[in-house]
């Protein structure tokens, strides 16, 4: 983590697009936040939080995106959600309030700016500003939504549906590069069995497969079993 010189007058117009309600609500917490807070940043790639660590500041999002996961002693990793400007990381909202260590991990998918306050001053913020408040229960409703999702899919759809929806979602957006291990953790399952099934999906004709990317090539063939889901 760096610490990053404030500027005080850039960060306040970069803040107030962080926040809902009238324009004193919102203001009151920026000022509140460029006063006592500190503008960090994370390189990619960079942990932003590890599991079992301390959880001391809570983070307001300028740039950047966050992958939240969940990690276990054998290596598996899942993505639980992820944290954007304009969000906020429910696990820190918990942590914040229990004052219990991380449960999971987060890591700065790009480059991520944020302004770090400590817990006196969150709470301090969230007695005195509506609008913080706001900010704080939507990103904290919006991360358990998320949550359940991923484990509805997990419990009670196939690996086949799960990853044909996550590669026409990719193909979607005009993306094809994506490793087995990247595909695992969004699908929650195992590395060795996102390879057999991608090997499968080739044979079939469905996708490409080449170093570091995954072209689609019979979008009809994927969307048939991702129909599937809807029979389950």
């Amino acid at each position: 983590m760096c610490v990053l010189e404030n500027n005080k007058e850039n960060l306040i117009t970069r803040l107030r697009d962080s926040f809902l309600g009238s324009v004193e609500e919102r203001d009151h917490a920026v000022r509140i936040l460029a006063d006592r807070g500190s503008q960090v940043c994370f390189e990619q790639g960079r942990y932003v939080f590890r599991s079992a660590s301390a959880c001391n500041v809570f983070m307001v999002l300028l740039a950047g995106t966050i992958r939240v996961q969940l990690s276990s002693s054998r290596g598996r990793e899942v993505t639980l959600y992820r944290v954007t400007p304009g969000d906020a990381c429910c696990v820190t909202t918990s942590c914040m309030f229990s004052g219990d260590a991380y449960p999971v991990e987060a890591i700065a998918e790009s480059r991520v700016e944020a302004i770090a306050i400590d817990r006196e001053v969150f709470h301090l913020i969230l007695d005195r500003s509506p609008a913080f408040r706001q900010y704080v229960f939507d990103g904290y409703a919006t991360n358990l939504a998320s949550i359940i999702a991923k484990f509805e899919q997990t419990s009670f759809s196939s690996i086949d549906t799960r990853l044909s929806g996550a590669l026409l979602e990719l193909d979607d957006k005009g993306e094809s590069r994506v490793t087995h291990q990247e595909l695992a953790g969004e699908l929650g399952t195992a590395r060795e069995v996102i390879s057999r099934r991608l090997k499968q999906f080739e044979s079939e004709g469905w996708i490409r497969l080449s170093r570091g990317r995954i072209i689609v090539s019979d979008r009809v063939g994927l969307q048939s079993l991702e129909a599937m889901s809807s029979f389950d």
